[in-house]
């Protein structure tokens, strides 16, 4: 059971997560009836933010929240909601978020012992999956253009926007592109004066993808990548399209 799952977890809490670049560590635990979730340690859901003076500027809404006495308090008030998607609980605080929503749609800040919880699901309709490098891979349901997509991955504890270096990691995305509609979809691929580049900074010529997936560039810079029916087209920063998200939960760095 995930429930069973979760509590070894948290009984062992500090023992076992990897590091995501230094961010937050991450879990993913398998479940076949409450679906698959993912457990981020050391942070937790701001559900306002505010200026220096108290001004609060932002705020996200939660199907509930408020001082619990342990996590498995938490997670008990998230099991006891069929729409539950995210909970978050704040060692410092004790404070308990339980939303329909997924991590993505809030901002997320360090705290030691703290920790979020979220089901793959909660990132639109097509879940997070596994790659064959043992990333989560997940393309969002919903359309942002190319800044707000890697501000979106970055939302998601331990997140980026997709980088891709290597043949396999690019035959998985496109199985998984196919699987999730076959719509334009941003990776973190930019043009450069000196090429095109990954967001890691690694450029294109340096990888194994070289000369080996169709690459349209015709445009003038600022300009960023999608992939398409087979392709990685040029296009403007402004353009909405869906997204990949990816992340490295075994800790073995990216």
């Amino acid at each position: 059971m995930a429930k069973h799952k979760l509590e070894i977890f948290l009984a062992f809490f500090v023992v076992g997560a990897a590091s995501v670049l230094g961010g937050p560590r991450l879990v993913m635990l398998t479940n076949h009836t409450r679906g698959d979730f993912i457990v981020a340690q050391d942070v937790w859901l701001q559900t306002s933010l505010s200026y220096g003076n108290g001004t609060v500027y932002w705020t996200g809404s939660a199907l509930w929240s408020g001082i619990v006495s342990s996590i498995c308090a938490c997670r008990n008030m998230c099991w006891a909601m069929a729409t539950c998607l995210t909970f978050s609980y704040n060692a410092v605080s004790s404070q308990c978020v339980v939303t329909d929503k997924g991590p993505h749609e809030y901002y997320f800040t360090s705290g030691t012992g703290s920790l979020i919880v979220y089901f793959t699901r909660a990132f639109g309709t097509y879940s997070s999956t596994k790659g064959p490098d043992g990333f989560l891979y997940a393309i969002s349901s919903f359309t942002n253009d190319f800044n707000a997509s890697k501000d979106a991955c970055s939302r998601i504890p331990g997140h980026r926007l997709g980088v891709i270096r290597k043949m396999n990691q690019m035959d998985f995305f496109i199985n998984l592109w196919t699987q999730s509609g076959s719509s334009g979809t941003w990776v973190d691929l930019i043009g450069t004066t000196g090429g095109m580049r990954w967001g890691d900074g690694t450029y294109m010529d340096n990888t194994e993808l070289k000369g080996k997936v169709e690459i349209v560039e015709v445009m003038d810079l600022p300009y960023a990548f999608r992939y398409t029916s087979g392709r990685l087209d040029d296009m403007s920063l402004g353009n909405s399209y869906r997204f990949l998200c990816q992340a490295d939960p075994s800790g073995n760095g990216w």
